[in-house]
């Protein structure tokens, strides 16, 4: 008698979101300009981890259970995205 348990387990969707604002005010008071720059930057990281269990169970002819248990990660996708917005207006 020989019986295969497969368990698949599956993590997904761990987000990380970073929000970076960073704000310049640069003055010239002899040209009496003011520059105003706002640098906004997001950056998403995704990473997706697909974790699978294998369990093997075996009962002998003996009536003895043996179970083997092996885990790896397949699939360990990492995505960024950074995306830059850079707004700068005079007066």
């Amino acid at each position: 008698i020989s019986v295969y348990t497969h368990t698949h387990t599956h993590y997904t969707h761990m987000h990380t979101h970073i929000y970076t604002h960073m704000h310049t005010h640069t003055l010239y008071t002899h040209a009496h300009t003011h520059i105003y720059t706002h640098i906004h930057i997001y950056t998403h990281i995704y990473i997706h981890t697909y974790t699978y269990i294998h369990t093997c169970t075996h009962i002998n002819t003996h009536g003895h259970i043996h179970t083997y248990t092996h885990t790896y990660y397949k699939h360990i996708h990492t995505h960024i995205k950074i995306h830059t917005n850079i707004h700068t207006h005079t007066h």
